[in-house]
């Protein structure tokens, strides 16, 4: 047995190696992973997931049906439901057979989990596709524009990590600090932090991004480990892998903003370009999101990276309610847009408000649908014909069946897409 337990143990070595080799050949391993999805992709099983719980925000009831991993289950369950909610795994099925489960389904929402070569036949089917996106920062500017760049919160925080006496040091190729640094840094961290949302990454992956020109910066204070960073450099870019802080202790979250500021600067005295601060779910009020925004970090999508496809089996005051409380990130014919739902003709002031909390420079742009039944709207709140249409056509099946959904209901709808400030 233990010399089985060798072998595997080699072997997954071995394979992990070789993922992590490939993967500092981005668009070699893009295209391996490609390919495998098209070969294989639709055979693979999937399991379904149903969801029931009151949506956040309301004392609405709601059902949802995800199809997916557990743990992104939960991610998605706990941006629909409040706590405490219930999931249920119902059965698994080759992903060929998603749609047509979920049409099935007694769920006012589905979402599924996709790969990016099934987009397309998603889309047509009257999904809206919502992509994960990555968050990176370019380092070929200053750090005074890095900073300036920043939101104001982040910047008020510099100045107190300034103040904080707080020790760094970059460690490459040593096992103690990494063991240390996975068993009582990033481990305490994910599973306090997120709990069964967590994707933990395994110890064995860990030490290979490690092992493959990585590194580990830690911050310590009067000589006691605070917080970490385990980062991998590939070529001129830095890709954050995973971040802890010690036994997962949330006061001391703080030194983990001040190891990412020495990254970064460390990482420009090397001369790397661009720091990749990993993949975001594309809700615009994600905790994680929000936080890479407010360090001036850019947005793109994310090619390598799988969608949630969303669509509604009825359009419940429910399922209505969770698209008030989630604007998210759309992916429009080859471009990426944030979209919100409001239940009110906003004016200017409010459109304004909107864009300055949810645009992003590398959104193409926003998106703002609103139903109400007020048809009156006066003239100073009139919107630039620019950036206004009351059309619905050309946004996808999804949008204009909600839209139309609506009017069913004796609903007024508007649309709005903002490209700048109105």
């Amino acid at each position: 047995m233990t010399i089985q337990l060798n072998i595997r143990e080699k072997a997954s070595f071995a394979f992990e190696t070789g993922k992590g080799l490939l993967k500092k050949h981005e668009l070699a391993y893009q295209f391996l992973m490609l390919s495998h999805n098209l070969l294989f992709g639709a055979q693979r099983k999937v399991p379904a997931y149903l969801i029931e719980g009151t949506v956040r925000g309301t004392n609405l009831t709601t059902k949802a049906l995800y199809v997916g991993g557990e743990d992104s289950s939960h991610q998605f369950a706990s941006r629909v439901c409040s706590q405490p909610f219930k999931i249920v795994r119902k059965e698994q099925f080759p992903f060929r057979c998603a749609a047509s489960f979920s049409r099935a389904s007694s769920a006012e929402i589905i979402a599924i989990r996709i790969e990016r070569p099934f987009a397309s036949r998603y889309s047509e089917r009257g999904f809206l596709l919502l992509p994960n996106v990555r968050f990176v920062l370019d380092l070929r500017r200053s750090m005074h524009e890095i900073i300036r760049r920043m939101d104001e919160g982040r910047r008020r925080d510099l100045k107190k990590i300034e103040k904080s006496r707080y020790t760094y040091t970059v460690h490459r190729q040593d096992r103690e600090v990494f063991r240390f640094f996975y068993g009582k840094m990033y481990l305490p961290y994910v599973t306090k932090r997120f709990d069964k949302v967590a994707n933990i990454k395994t110890f064995l992956e860990s030490r290979i991004a490690y092992s493959l020109n990585g590194g580990i910066v830690m911050v310590r204070k009067e000589g006691q480990p605070h917080a970490g960073i385990l980062f991998q450099v590939q070529g001129k870019k830095l890709l954050v892998n995973s971040l802890g802080v010690y036994e997962g202790n949330q006061e001391l979250v703080r030194a983990m903003g001040a190891a990412l500021f020495h990254l970064i600067g460390w990482a420009k005295a090397k001369g790397v370009e661009l720091l990749d601060y990993g993949v975001c779910t594309p809700f615009l009020k994600d905790g994680l999101f929000i936080y890479k925004k407010e360090w001036g970090m850019s947005v793109k999508d994310a090619t390598d990276q799988s969608f949630c496809a969303l669509r509604f089996n009825s359009l419940t005051d429910g399922s209505l309610a969770f698209l008030r409380q989630n604007p998210f990130v759309i992916y429009d014919r080859g471009f990426i847009k944030g979209l919100v739902l409001l239940e009110k003709s906003p004016n200017k002031d409010e459109l304004r408000h909107l864009f300055a909390r949810y645009y992003l420079p590398e959104l193409a742009s926003l998106i703002v649908v609103s139903y109400y039944h007020d048809s009156t709207t006066s003239l100073h709140d009139k919107i630039d014909s620019q950036t206004s249409s009351d059309s619905i056509r050309g946004l996808g099946t999804l949008l204009q069946n909600v839209c139309e959904r609506l009017q069913e209901r004796g609903y007024r709808t508007r649309l709005i897409e903002l490209r700048s400030m109105p």
